[in-house]
């Protein structure tokens, strides 16, 4: 059920009408990914927990660029794994990667390599392993060097 905001004041009252307010925000915190609570709770047949995941579309780059992430509510132990896929969702040999620590921007470390493949189609999908309920995406950034 939507929820209804209280009316505004006829007038605001003297104390308030010279009043400067401020909000600040972080970077590209208005929206977000996570999994749904309802999606936490289900069960396979086997009775394992249900992963959750997001894939881009497909990306082709023209020069080596590197991919950042805001996350928030991730740790060592609820970490979201980020891997470039092809179209069959196939992970692309060494570039996979999880991400353990809240941050606006922080680059995806793969192993053994630091750029994003260039002239080579790929999806970039993060999943939210079975037990990993409260992690957020904000946003992906990907910068050419």
């Amino acid at each position: 059920m939507p929820s209804v905001l209280p009316a505004l004041p006829e007038q605001l009252p003297e104390s308030m009408a010279q009043s400067i307010g401020l909000l600040r925000m972080p970077r590209d915190r208005f929206g977000y990914f996570s999994k749904l609570l309802s999606v936490s709770q289900e069960r396979r047949p086997d009775n394992r927990p249900i992963g959750a995941s997001c894939l881009t579309k497909p990306l082709r780059l023209a020069r080596p660029s590197q991919l950042f992430v805001n996350v928030d509510d991730v740790s060592p132990s609820a970490a979201l794994d980020i891997a470039l896929v092809d179209d069959a969702e196939r992970p692309a040999p060494g570039y996979t990667s999880r991400v353990t620590t809240s941050s606006l921007k922080a680059p995806v470390q793969w192993p053994g390599q630091k750029m994003l493949p260039a002239n080579t189609s790929f999806r970039i999908k993060v999943t939210w392993p079975a037990g990993v309920d409260n992690a957020k995406l904000y946003a992906m950034y990907v910068e050419q060097q």
